[in-house]
């Protein structure tokens, strides 16, 4: 008997080692926290603002990875360290989901064929690709409490990038200013000085606010809208939500991001519309005072136009849809670049020398503005569909843990994502995206509005 205690006294966890697991699982929240606060806080131009060679040559190898992308892998592994097998909690977490498993095998051999065959720089994976499944992972098992608590403080810093981004317009300045060599030119068409991509981000007219490049802040705007416009957002009140959807509608015209906003015009009606038949086949009488709402909302929001109309902010917006810069013409000669490859080349990737110079022939120095052709041209049509197939796969879990109201979102995602060369090169908008839609269609209590005050104790599954 006494042998017997003494063996199970001998395989329980010590107090040093039960301490250690509960500051390991303190320390994934705080880092996972710090994740999504990097995620919408440092933007690429921010990052070059400081010195750090994100975007351009130069620096070292941390400085080609968003700090988001290291802060969930810190919070990934100090989760595992959180389980009495870290092992095998890893293992489990990663094959835990199919989409997981699929995306990642797509992806690893993505790294090895760019790293090994095509020599071309593979760390723009990192922060496209992975880390959207890291934070899926992070934030799939968080407390409901912190999720949500987390989710407006993820509107916080939307709201902040809008206001932001309105002063910048009104103002005719940025606040985070790039610095560029002033020999070179911010015109692929000059022909008295090289082209420099930095120099012409530096003198767009259009704001950066915090999610930095205009498209890039266009595109998670929309999603953001595209969110809480949605059914799985209705824990979240309309008194806090309107206020929210006006200010991100309006930096939205400010951006200039064209797609962007008609895909938003579209998708917020489509769910509108949605919610009104529903509201309809259920037999709900209209109130007196939805209908009083309706009208104050319509005068506001004619007011709202003609005093943004009055003053200007329309004009830039309207002037992009008139007169493009060349960008649809572009879309159309980016299909030229296929023409001196062969189908072999076209298929296991072509030689990115060659792909350069074609380039800067068409004229396409800006990059090529579609995130499938830009793939394609740079791994090939055969590892191109093996990471689209990746991308369907892990976006059905995203859908399975948010509800349908997801599907709609990343289908407009991805439809937007065509039209420029996101996912073709080094960039965190798939993951903001995956982000906004785990945080404010998550399934659970989505029925129940929950207090947002300050988050509960948070708890995070393990593991075995």
């Amino acid at each position: 008997m006494t042998h017997l205690a003494s063996h199970q006294t001998a395989h329980r966890p010590s107090e040093v080692a039960l301490a250690l697991r509960r500051l390991s699982g303190d320390l994934a929240i705080l880092s996972t926290v710090g994740s999504v606060v990097a995620l919408y806080a440092i933007s690429a131009i921010t990052m070059e603002h400081f010195g750090i060679a994100y975007i351009t040559s130069g620096g070292g190898p941390l400085s080609k990875v968003h700090p988001a992308f290291l802060l969930a892998v810190a919070a990934l592994a100090f989760r595992c360290l959180a389980s009495p097998r870290p092992l095998q909690a890893a293992w489990r977490l990663v094959s835990s989901d199919p989409g997981v498993v699929l995306l990642s095998f797509s992806i690893v051999l993505t790294a090895f064929y760019a790293a090994a065959i095509a020599k071309v720089p593979y760390t723009g994976v990192l922060d496209t690709f992975v880390l959207p499944m890291l934070l899926f992972l992070l934030l799939r098992d968080l407390d409901p409490g912190l999720r949500r608590w987390l989710a407006l403080l993820v509107g916080f810093l939307l709201c902040v990038n809008g206001v932001m981004a309105i002063i910048e317009f009104y103002g005719g300045f940025h606040f985070i200013r790039l610095e560029f060599d002033p020999t070179v030119s911010a015109d692929p068409t000059h022909a008295g000085g090289s082209f420099d991509l930095k120099a012409a981000m530096a003198l767009d007219w259009r704001p950066f606010a915090l999610l930095g490049h205009p498209l890039v802040n266009g595109l998670i705007v929309q999603s953001a809208i595209c969110c809480l416009l949605a059914r799985g957002a209705r824990w979240l009140p309309w008194i806090v939500k309107g206020p929210v959807l006006v200010l991100l509608c309006t930096s939205l015209v400010t951006l200039g991001a064209r797609t962007s906003l008609v895909f938003t015009l579209v998708v917020g009606s489509c769910f509108v519309l949605d919610d009104w038949c529903r509201a309809v086949s259920r037999g709900a009488r209209l109130q007196p005072q939805h209908v009083a709402i309706a009208f104050i909302a319509i005068a506001v929001a004619a007011l709202a136009i003609f005093v943004g109309v009055d003053a200007g902010i329309f004009d830039r917006t309207i002037e992009r849809f008139a007169s493009d810069q060349g960008s649809a013409a572009t879309r159309l000669v980016m299909f030229e670049m296929f023409r001196p490859l062969s189908w072999n080349d076209i298929v296991f990737g072509p030689d990115k020398d060659v792909v350069a110079t074609w380039q800067r022939l068409e004229g396409l120095e800006f990059g090529i503005e579609s995130s499938w052709v830009g793939l394609i041209l740079t791994y090939g049509l055969a590892v191109t569909l093996m990471i689209v197939t990746g991308l369907l796969a892990f976006s059905r879990s995203v859908v399975r843990a948010s509800g349908p109201g997801a599907t709609f979102i990343l289908v407009v995602f991805f439809l937007t994502v065509s039209g420029s060369a996101s996912l073709s090169g080094k960039t965190t908008v798939f993951a903001a995206t995956t982000v906004l839609i785990q945080l404010f269609l998550s399934r659970d209590g989505g029925a129940a509005r929950q207090k947002s005050g300050l988050p509960p104790r948070a708890t995070m599954s393990a593991g075995p």
